[in-house]
């Protein structure tokens, strides 16, 4: 392979740290591994097989020492203007979206790479000056257009959610490296897309709801890209870290016999750098060029027998397995165009995931792929048919093509031939017109007009981001007071509540007071009424003494009044009878004791009766019976 090929593909090798007893994959140097056969299994090959990579990683090697190796050169190209294209390949479980994304704590290619390319450009352009239109066309923006789309862009919900979401990655140092390769004269901006290919499906990552399958276009330049692919501009790599990690969120992964979080997709993360002349802050359309990098991380190849797949998962393992060996088969079919004369058409279109590096193929950017190796007892099958793929592949040579076609300025490869005369007329015409003294004023006031518009687009860009600052503290203030606003309402209710059975019991008492009071005027009236009876009685007895008489009169006529009268008449008539008698004794006591019995039993006898008959008759009127 010539010095120039090697350059634009290069395959290197990562060894997953594994324990040495279990090892069958062994690292020999910077350039050589060595895979031993276990002695369980049977071979055509020989029982040791030597592989040579481009570079060969060790288990002990560190996540820094993987990025300067592979990445700094595929930077420096981006920077230059070139397409890159970094891929992870290897069975599963073999380290390959951690040796892309790694961990907070150990970060991984992506957010590295990302990193070095914000500490390489001196002059980053503010956001919405550059805008990506359809069919992957990319404009400049008048700065009053620039400060309206950004206007409307801080108004997003989900741009402010992300800006907050960013802040945690603020402080998180990755890289101090500094690539210099760009002119200090040129503005960059920089946007991230993020979608994965699931079953020969495209669908977009940093899309929310993510369920629109997307579709593959090609360009004006013949560069494959995804329609309707959401893109995100970001300053800094705290803010690519925030979508990254929200968008790993959605990424379809699942658990299988060999991996607790296996990727069941192929995942393509893409930065375009976006790069213009900047004159006095205004960017000239004709000097935009831009650059890709994908960076890809493929999901494992594997066995349905190893990880007991089983309807959904065989059907995610078939897919995946599919598109790696149209992957490999374009290698072969490339490796074989290259020393046979029969040549075969590479079966891009079989596949959507060999169609998406269909460009890179052709020559047009450089190559980097990264075989992750397990070197477990349990992987050997699987590790020698990776081994042998990737060492194969380094044979292909890709085609020869001008490499910076995509950095070219964008009138210049629209399509259009005009013909070298009038090139030469028009070159003229604006060497008169830039020497003349008015051009010279005209450019003299238009730097002076830009920079003022600059200026003032600076200020209004300040004054939004503190008005920004000031609702936002606003709505959180206001957010608050929503929510005391609650509370009281709630315990305005609540007191209500108690108000009312106050109220309630209120009105209880008072008809029980108003009961007792009642009562209690009831009681005084007959106390008073009492009190008089009694001061009227002695008046009353006096003036019965007087009013006797009447009384008697009327009791007279009435029957027991007669019978009284009767009674008392009989009475009379036995004391004159008992009078009578007594006299009668006492003159005849002279005449003998006999006569004097004989007088008194008559008295006696004549006496017993009536008296009997008055003694009842008294009795009855101790009783009378008034009307």
């Amino acid at each position: 392979m010539s010095a120039e090929s090697s350059d634009s593909f290069e395959v290197v090798c990562r060894l997953r740290p594994c324990c040495q007893s279990q090892e069958n994959v062994l690292y020999l140097d910077d350039e050589h591994v060595r895979i031993v056969t276990p002695s369980d299994k049977i071979v055509k090959a020989s029982p040791e097989s030597l592989f040579k990579f481009g570079h060969v990683f060790d288990g002990d090697a560190t996540q820094k020492s993987v990025f300067k190796r592979t990445c700094e050169n595929v930077i420096k190209k981006l920077l230059h203007g070139e397409n890159g294209l970094l891929f992870t390949y290897g069975v599963t479980c073999s380290g390959k979206t951690h040796t892309i994304s790694g961990t907070k704590q150990d970060s991984g290619i992506l957010p590295r790479v990302v990193d070095v390319l914000f500490n390489s450009i001196p002059k980053l352009a503010d956001k919405c000056i550059f805008t990506i239109k359809e069919k992957n066309v990319v404009t400049a923006n008048p700065f009053d257009r620039a400060l309206y789309n950004y206007n409307n862009l801080i108004k997003e919900r989900s741009y402010v959610e992300m800006q907050k979401l960013s802040l945690l990655y603020h402080d998180q140092q990755l890289e101090s490296l500094k690539i210099k390769v760009m002119d200090k004269g040129e503005i960059s901006a920089i946007f991230i897309s993020y979608m994965e290919l699931y079953n020969q499906q495209v669908f977009d990552l940093f899309d929310e709801e993510g369920s629109a399958r997307k579709d593959l276009r090609t360009d004006s330049f013949g560069t494959l890209y995804c329609e309707n692919l959401i893109e995100h501009e970001v300053s800094c790599t705290a803010e690519v870290l925030a979508y990254f990690n929200k968008a790993q969120e959605r990424r379809k992964t699942a658990q299988t016999a060999l991996n607790d979080t296996s990727s069941r997709s192929h995942s393509i993360f893409t930065v375009r750098l976006v790069k213009g002349i900047a004159s006095n802050y205004a960017v000239g359309q004709a000097s935009i060029t831009q650059s890709q990098l994908f960076l890809v991380d493929l999901a494992g190849s594997e066995r349905a027998k190893r990880t007991n797949a089983c309807k959904e998962r065989l059907n995610e393992a078939n897919a995946i397995n599919n598109s790696l060996l149209t992957l490999r088969r374009c290698f072969d079919a490339l490796r074989n165009n290259q020393t046979k004369k029969n040549k075969i058409l590479p079966p891009y279109r079989e596949n959507k995931l060999t169609l998406l590096f269909k460009s890179f193929f052709e020559g047009k950017g450089s190559i980097k792929m990264i075989v992750c190796i397990n070197p477990r007892e349990e992987d050997f099958e699987e590790n020698i048919h990776v081994l042998g793929f990737a060492e194969v592949s380094q044979e292909v040579e890709l085609c020869s093509k001008d490499k910076t076609e995509s950095c070219k300025p964008i009138s210049m490869i629209n399509g259009n031939n005009y013909s070298r005369h009038d090139i030469v007329a028009w070159h003229k015409e604006a060497e008169t017109i830039f020497k003349s003294q008015e051009y010279g004023l005209i450019k003299s006031l238009t730097s002076q007009l830009n920079s003022r518009v600059w200026e003032i687009c600076k200020e209004a860009r300040e004054h939004i981001l503190v008005q920004l600052c000031e609702k936002d503290l606003l709505a959180l203030k206001f957010d608050a007071l929503e929510e005391e606003k609650e509370d009281i309402l709630a315990l305005s209710q609540e007191c209500k509540t108690r108000i009312n059975e106050y109220e309630l019991e209120k009105k209880k008492y008072k008809m029980s007071v108003d009961k007792l009071e009642q009562e209690y005027q009831d009681l005084v009236l007959k106390q008073q009424e009492s009190t008089t009876l009694l001061k009227a009685e002695p008046k009353e007895s006096k003036s019965s003494n007087v009013k006797l008489p009447p009384v008697l009169g009327s009791f007279r006529q009435r029957p027991q009044s007669r019978e009284l009268n009767s009674t008392l008449n009989v009475r009379k008539r036995v004391e004159m009878f008992n009078k009578l008698a007594g006299a009668q004794s006492k003159e005849n006591m002279n005449d003998g004791p006999s006569t004097k019995r004989a007088l008194v039993g008559k008295s006696y006898t004549s006496c017993n009766q009536p008296y009997l008959k008055s003694k009842s008759t008294t009795a009855n009127i101790a009783r009378p019976k008034w009307n």
